[in-house]
């Protein structure tokens, strides 16, 4: 067999975290975890991994090199709890690398993480609580990342239908996900995979996308 389809798709450990933040990396050049480097990307990554955090980490190896990965689980308001976990690290950080302060990235992601909260003030709810959290039957996909030496060879299909397998294996009704809404290429992916585009309650799509489960 040619060597380029010999791959293997398995669940990640932690001892994977150097390839999982290499590719976030490359993947995500503009995400908040790269501006703040190597390390963060791996804390997060590691949190995610950690109880009590319910987490399905996937990845699709060829000859142990990491080609592609996907974390998916109860991970509603994750980047919050995260923050809020980490916050310490985060303010030494920004201390001893005051340019941070400059970065779009970190602006967006201020941005983004005021939306949140403004919008549980709206509706009068407060964050919940990881007890409370982790019990809701709420499943979706945090992050799908393809190395991109290796895109275009199904790896984001292939990870994608391990999550669904797994999803269905739990009783979990719907998978929800993100996607940037420049991202055309993935929103095309799922929408083939039965991906749904939700808007919200303006009427505007956010890049929100649902697909519901259906018992095999």
């Amino acid at each position: 067999m040619d060597k380029k389809y010999q791959i293997i798709s398995r669940n990640l450990t932690k001892q994977d975290l150097d390839q999982v933040a290499k590719i976030h990396q490359q993947a995500f050049p503009d995400s908040l975890l790269t501006a703040f480097g190597f390390d963060a990307i791996k804390k997060y990554y590691h949190w995610q991994m950690t109880p009590p955090n319910n987490c399905y980490s996937v990845g699709v190896f060829q000859d142990n090199e990491l080609l592609g990965f996907s974390f998916s689980g109860v991970l509603n308001n994750a980047e919050l709890f995260f923050i809020k976990e980490y916050f310490p690290y985060f303010f030494r950080h920004v201390f001893k690398h005051p340019k941070l302060l400059f970065d779009k990235r970190i602006f967006n992601q201020l941005k983004k993480s005021m939306g949140y909260v403004k919008e549980y003030i709206s509706k009068k709810q407060p964050l919940k609580a990881d007890d409370e959290r982790l019990k809701e039957k709420s499943f979706g996909i945090l992050s799908t990342a393809v190395a991109p030496d290796h895109q275009g060879r199904g790896i984001g299909k292939l990870l994608t239908e391990n999550i669904e397998i797994y999803a269905r294996d739990n009783d979990y009704p719907s998978i929800k996900m993100s996607v940037h809404n420049d991202n055309e290429a993935s929103i095309k992916l799922h929408e083939k995979l039965g991906y749904k585009k939700v808007a919200s309650e303006n009427g505007k799509w956010h890049g929100v996308m649902v697909k519901e489960l259906k018992k095999k």
